[in-house]
């Protein structure tokens, strides 16, 4: 589980730094759109070797670090990361956990977020922007996080056996 902690904060502070120094913006919308908080679900996963209570109450902390740091929609993201952790529990339930699996489930994750945070925010009326916005900015995100998804995946997988930390595969 530290390692999963230790990911997600590199990941946290990655998103920070990265959208204030390398986000070109065309017509008010990111060119690069890093998320990588919300990617890291999927690669924290088979860390928790099937703890999925411990893996969910992360998320929810996750969350609301994301919320108060990031985001001025409190609980917003605390919801969000809890569905997408039962998501990605339902996907790793039904495909094994490789690279592929994970840039797969990290592409889906990454739309499944965008798409509920727009749901969400065009009900309560919050923002003002349409379906081709939301798939401007899931397609411009998706370049950088699946690069993201796949190196972190490696040094995951070195980091993971040199220090023979078990994980589901």
């Amino acid at each position: 589980m530290k390692i999963s902690i230790i990911a997600f904060l590199i990941s946290f502070i990655l998103d920070g730094l990265i959208s204030g120094f390398i986000m070109p913006y065309y017509n008010n919308t990111a060119i690069l759109f890093p998320m990588f908080s919300i990617v890291i679900l999927s690669l924290i996963y088979p860390y928790f070797n099937n703890d999925d209570k411990s893996y969910l109450k992360l998320l929810l902390a996750f969350g609301l670090l994301y919320d108060i740091t990031y985001t001025n929609t409190l609980f917003l993201n605390m919801t969000l990361f809890f569905l997408i952790g039962i998501s990605i529990k339902l996907i790793y339930l039904v495909i094994p956990v490789n690279i592929i699996s994970i840039t797969i489930t990290s592409v889906i994750t990454i739309s499944l977020y965008h798409l509920l945070n727009f749901i969400v925010l065009n009900i309560i009326n919050y923002n003002n922007y349409n379906i081709k916005d939301l798939g401007y900015i899931i397609s411009h995100s998706l370049i950088i996080n699946i690069i993201y998804t796949i190196i972190t995946f490696l040094i995951l997988n070195i980091i993971s056996r040199k220090f023979k930390i078990k994980k589901i595969d």
